[in-house]
């Protein structure tokens, strides 16, 4: 009994929970509008359109952008007949990636959520929105 145990303290240290296992390197982002009508449109860091479509809406956003990079979006609201809303939704580093490394010896924190973005996540994950000023005032 002792001898397995003690096989299963290393592979637990190794498969620690690293950000990857815990929530993986997308997350979605939801979008309301209440009783509003209005266009939604997401763009990356480089000005590429992620999405565009109507509210509400719940958009997959890839957290990493490369080895160690992270994405960060501006989402653009539009209600019918009011003026444009622009929100940023930047990325910080994960709580999963900054403790759930720890007893890994590394290899989460250098290698695999570096690897798969997991290592970051959206500073928000829910953007609502009040009506407000029409487009012509």
């Amino acid at each position: 009994m002792r001898r397995s145990a003690l096989a299963v303290v290393p592979l637990c240290l190794l498969l620690a929970s690293c950000a990857s296992i815990m929530k993986g390197g997308r997350e979605e982002l939801r979008v309301e509008t209440g009783e509003q009508k209005a266009t939604v449109t997401v763009f990356d860091e480089n000005n590429a359109v992620m999405y565009s479509g109507e509210a509400p809406a719940t958009i997959p956003l890839n957290t990493g952008d490369g080895y160690f990079g992270s994405k960060d979006y501006t989402v653009k609201i539009t209600p019918e007949g009011q003026r444009e809303q622009v929100v940023a939704v930047p990325t910080s580093l994960s709580w999963w990636y900054l403790l759930g490394n720890v007893f890994n010896a590394g290899l989460g924190y250098f290698l695999v959520d570096p690897t798969t973005g997991a290592m970051w996540t959206l500073d928000r994950n829910l953007i609502t929105t009040a009506p407000g000023p029409s487009a012509e005032g």
